[in-house]
């Protein structure tokens, strides 16, 4: 099967860097069961040279607007709009399985071998285990990485852009999830986590987090609005103006 591999960006250049390197050193097999869909989060230092320099293994041929890898970009800087982006990358995402997670997570050659020759369960996704870069040590799973099919993402209704500009959203999508399909570990399809002491731009460093004003907990209407949002399926997804690179 092919499988869409989704990953929002944002002033992430050194990372995406190290992404495009692994992924041209797969297996001519297994990368010819995958595609790529990136989507630049109106970051001020875009993704769009760093793909176009990376003319490179495998991929050389395949960077182009109809290649493995699909770039698209918001036309606005908001905050902890990881969201939209996700929802932009599910849209254009080939129909059937997708891996959808954070930047700062990698895929390895033997781990995205795992992906695309195991066999999946319609009507479940899969959370993947992770292991940190730094040391090597298994770590907690993320909130946020899914084996998903296209069709499943969309019947849970997307990501909830009510939610677009706070930090601290992760429990309303999962509960979305749980509503539409079956939940399973997959503990042997592993991740591993790149933190910012290892690559400084793995993850975002210039927005704050928990206890800044982008915390939800900060904002009383969207506070309250977590607590039941799973109950109401998402609405009028793809709100902020994107255009595609590649």
């Amino acid at each position: 099967m092919t499988v869409t591999v989704c990953y929002p960006y944002y002033r992430n250049p050194g990372i995406l860097r190290l992404h495009l390197e692994t992924w041209a050193a797969y297996p001519p097999e297994v990368l010819d069961r995958l595609c790529f869909t990136i989507v630049d989060d109106g970051s001020p230092e875009p993704a769009e040279p760093i793909i176009r320099a990376a003319r490179i293994g495998n991929l050389a041929a395949r960077l182009g607007g109809s290649g493995a890898i699909s770039l698209f970009r918001v036309e606005v800087d908001k905050p902890w709009a990881w969201d939209c982006a996700r929802n932009i990358a599910m849209h254009h995402a080939q129909d059937g399985w997708c891996l959808i997670t954070d930047i700062d997570h990698l895929l390895t050659a033997e781990n995205a071998a795992r992906l695309v020759y195991t066999k999946l369960k319609p009507g479940r996704f899969y959370t993947p285990s992770r292991r940190r870069a730094v040391d090597g040590e298994p770590y907690k799973p993320h909130p946020n990485s899914f084996v998903i099919e296209r069709s499943l993402f969309w019947d849970a209704g997307g990501y909830n852009e009510d939610f677009t500009g706070v930090y601290g959203k992760d429990s309303v999508w999962n509960r979305q999830l749980d509503a539409v399909g079956k939940r399973r570990t997959w503990s042997e399809l592993e991740l591993l986590l790149f933190g910012r002491e290892v690559i400084a731009d793995a993850s975002t460093s210039t927005l704050g987090r928990k206890g800044s004003e982008y915390d939800v907990a900060a904002h009383s209407e969207l506070s309250a609005l977590k607590k039941v949002a799973h109950l109401i399926k998402p609405t009028n997804p793809l709100r902020l103006p994107y255009h595609r690179v590649l």
